[in-house]
């Protein structure tokens, strides 16, 4: 394994290459709400919350989300669609 392209920080967050979209374990997000009703959207962000709990180590939280802020580089978008995909921008 090469230090330089992977690491760890002291929350237990798997890092990659000299620039990290998750800071601190923080994942902004949004959910497009055209196509999803309201149980659909209070599951979900429960889900999250879920997973929150279930992937954090002596009670220290690893992955947190947050909802998106105009400030944000890298998030999230959520929405109804077909499938399960992801657009990836890699850089050097």
């Amino acid at each position: 394994m090469n230090n330089r392209s992977i690491g760890f920080i002291q929350r237990g967050v798997l890092l990659r290459g000299n620039t990290v979209a998750w800071t601190g374990g923080v994942v902004p997000y949004e959910i497009i709400r055209n196509g999803y009703g309201d149980d659909q959207v209070d599951f979900i962000l429960a889900t999250m919350e879920k997973m929150q709990r279930l992937i954090s180590i002596n009670n220290v939280v690893c992955v947190q989300f947050r909802p998106r802020v105009s400030s944000d580089v890298y998030y999230i978008t959520i929405r109804n669609g077909a499938g399960c995909s992801s657009y990836v921008k890699l850089t050097n």
